[in-house]
């Protein structure tokens, strides 16, 4: 059950990291750059 509980903190720490970058490109003058 422990496992459990760590793959969803890990799985919501990456989203919340990945949104985190997406608002910073977001907010910054320059362009994104893809790939």
């Amino acid at each position: 059950m422990l496992w459990l509980i760590f793959s969803v903190v890990s799985y919501l720490f990456f989203a919340l990291a990945s949104l985190g970058d997406k608002i910073v490109l977001a907010r910054s003058p320059k362009p994104a750059v893809v790939g």
